[in-house]
């Protein structure tokens, strides 16, 4: 008796070219396509913040002295979220998303992503 063949959702058999396999992941048909685009956006979006940053730091009569501190008040504020996530049960794992957004928008960002996180309940 011939064992079962596991399908994925877009319906294509295991040996199919539309399946990839990377490690323990394995992607088919449409996926990959959905992925590249959400990861084109990211970097669009990344690319267009590090842009209004410098933007917005570049009229400031110390640029980099100011760009330095709101890193540093981003990178403060990601901390005190995650070393209060005890008392308040809402926390913003770190990853290299969140690091991004937390040295290059500052306390706003992580603001953003808390406001975020609380209102969708990740």
């Amino acid at each position: 008796m011939r064992a079962r063949e596991k399908r994925c959702r877009g319906g294509c058999s295991p040996d199919a070219s539309g399946c990839h396999t990377g490690g323990l992941v394995r992607i088919c048909c449409g996926e990959v396509k959905k992925m590249i685009l959400v990861q084109t956006i990211g970097v669009f979006a990344a690319l267009m913040s590090v842009i209004g940053v410098v933007l917005a730091a570049s009229k400031a009569k110390r640029p980099l002295l100011r760009a330095l501190g709101s890193a540093v008040c981003g990178a403060a504020s990601l901390g005190a979220v995650n070393l209060l996530a005890g008392y308040t049960g809402v926390s913003i794992a770190l990853n290299y998303a969140t690091a991004f957004v937390a040295v290059v928008l500052g306390a706003p960002g992580v603001v953003t992503m808390l406001l975020l996180r609380v209102l969708l309940l990740f």
